[in-house]
């Protein structure tokens, strides 16, 4: 079954990310581990991009910096893209990179 990554907040007011397959039984929200305690997303409007089978997002490291983050729709599927010491690679402000797929590599500003 086919379904979509989308951003929410929570019963907290907590902005993050939900996966649905379009029932209300199908719609949960992803926490994984890692995420900042104020929600895995910034305030801003999540950039999702499609890369194969996962989507890139701007999203929020635990210690509260912007981050480029992967999900395959699963929480222990859902992480940071990068791990330490490559981490101050790919920060960037608050509003987020835009993505661009080429071929089967995704390449962001």
């Amino acid at each position: 079954m086919t379904k979509a990554v989308i951003a929410g907040y929570d019963s907290s007011g907590h902005y993050n990310l939900w996966v649905t397959d379009g029932t209300p039984t199908g719609t949960s929200e992803l926490l994984p581990v890692g995420a900042a305690p104020s929600g895995l997303l910034t305030n801003g409007y999540p950039d999702f991009t499609v890369l194969g089978g996962t989507v890139l997002f701007n999203g929020m490291a635990s210690s509260g910096i912007g981050s480029i983050c992967v999900t395959d729709g699963t929480s222990s599927g859902t992480s940071e893209l990068a791990t330490s010491p490559l981490n101050n690679l790919f920060r960037f402000a608050f509003q987020g990179p835009d993505f661009a797929v080429l071929g089967n590599n995704a390449v962001f500003g």
